[in-house]
Formats: C-alpha cells, structure tokens, sequence
C-alpha cells in the first residue's frame, strides 16, 4: 500500500489511530487485528444504545405549552377528516 494512499485513509478517520498491515503480514497477525477492531466498533455501539431513547427524551416536553393540545386536536381532526366515510 503506497503512502498516499495511508495518508488518505488517515486524514479520514480522522484522529483515530489507523493500523495498516501489508499484504505480507502473516493472516493469523491480520484477523486478530480485525477482531479487535470489530469488538471496539461494537462496543462503541453498544455504548450508544444504553443512552435514552429519543421518544423517552421528548416525552412530556411540551407539557408547559397549552397551545400543544391545539396541535394535538388539530392533528386528530385532519386524520380523521382523510378517513373514508364509512356507509
């Protein structure tokens, strides 16, 4: 791999360590690598997804807002206006 190319791949990931191996690196040296890799990824995920979900978040947020109710009842009447009419 040419050292344009290195410079590249780093200036992309930013500052996030990058490793490349060579073609030349024995396989077993290269998977364990690339399962430490995986395994960091999934537990930068992991740790994303213990933070609170966004709809637990918003939830009650507008309850200082009495126009909010208008918003609410506005909705429900344009929904139910684009129902079809039930014979």
């Amino acid at each position: 791999m040419n050292r344009e190319f290195r410079v590249k791949l780093a200036s992309r990931f930013g500052s996030h360590r990058i490793d490349i191996m060579s073609d030349q690196t024995p396989i077993e040296r290269r998977l364990a690598a690339l399962e430490r890799e995986v395994s960091e990824l999934k537990q930068r995920l992991n740790n994303g997804n213990a933070q609170v979900n966004w709809i637990e978040r918003i939830t009650g947020s507008m309850a200082d807002f009495p126009e909010f109710e208008d918003v609410i009842r506005f909705g429900r009447e344009i929904r139910e206006a684009d129902r079809p009419a039930v014979d």
